[in-house]
């Protein structure tokens, strides 16, 4: 059974909580409109050394790009256990886990993979059996590399350069998480921030707008189980959908199936 869940944000609506956490502002940066090609090649930079990540040390993840393969890297601290075999176009992920994508196998911040998602749409397979009550598996963007107040690089706790919407592990940019999700639940939400300097955000919308939840379906339609339209229990097929009119993020589409 294919569910569709459609929130769509306006400019000048509700949706945007304050001209300071105005969702298309966030839209142009964050899903990449303007943005460089993503097949574009990057300069070879000299692989930097941080407490906790050894460069060139990164495994391989297949992806296709304008549907072209495209091989980026699993950027990682060393303690991250999970990963994929050189050259798998699939990505395991252990509790506590987190990881980013890289276009070069080194630790650069100006190597981030950044795919061109305005007016395009993002699809993957999502297995979320062994994902229950009191977890939570998660993929979104954030707008990295973190910066400090002069707009210098913050590497972040983890020495990757993390940001996102909350500050965790290290500073404030924005965000959109495509899914929050486990057997029983389900939730993409964009979150915006206020104007940077140099860069560096200093709060942003930590709760969210224009969500899209598992909320807004019928009971049976989501959960583990035969009884339920979607089994969780399954491997889920998820499309994002990034639409745009006169040149903004009008809306986005989550198709679940």
């Amino acid at each position: 059974m294919l569910r569709n869940f459609t929130v769509t944000c306006f400019l000048g609506s509700a949706a945007a909580i304050s001209s300071q956490y105005n969702v298309f502002n966030m839209a142009e940066q964050l899903l990449g409109q303007g943005a460089s090609d993503p097949t574009t090649e990057l300069t070879e930079t000299e692989p930097t050394e941080l407490a906790g990540v050894t460069a060139n040390n990164w495994e391989e993840l297949e992806i296709s790009v304008d549907g072209k393969p495209k091989t980026v890297y699993i950027a990682s601290p060393d303690w991250f256990e999970g990963g994929s075999s050189a050259g798998a176009d699939a990505l395991d992920i252990p509790w506590g886990g987190r990881v980013y994508l890289a276009e070069a196998p080194n630790v650069d911040p100006e190597a981030i993979f950044k795919p061109k998602l305005l007016g395009g749409y993002l699809e993957y397979t999502v297995d979320l059996s062994a994902t229950t009550c009191g977890c939570v598996a998660a993929l979104y963007t954030s707008l990295m590399p973190g910066r400090t107040p002069s707009g210098d690089y913050e590497p972040s706790g983890d020495g990757l350069y993390y940001c996102d919407a909350s500050a965790v592990d290290g500073n404030y940019c924005p965000e959109f998480d495509v899914m929050e999700a486990n057997q029983w639940s389900w939730r993409s939400t964009a979150h915006a921030c206020t104007n940077p300097t140099n860069g560096h955000y200093e709060s942003c919308d930590r709760s969210g707008q224009c969500h899209a939840s598992h909320t807004q379906l019928e009971d049976n339609d989501w959960g583990p189980g035969s009884t339920y339209k979607i089994d969780t229990r399954q491997p889920v097929e998820v499309r994002v959908d990034f639409s745009k009119k006169d040149g903004n993020w009008a809306s986005y589409t989550v198709t679940l199936s």
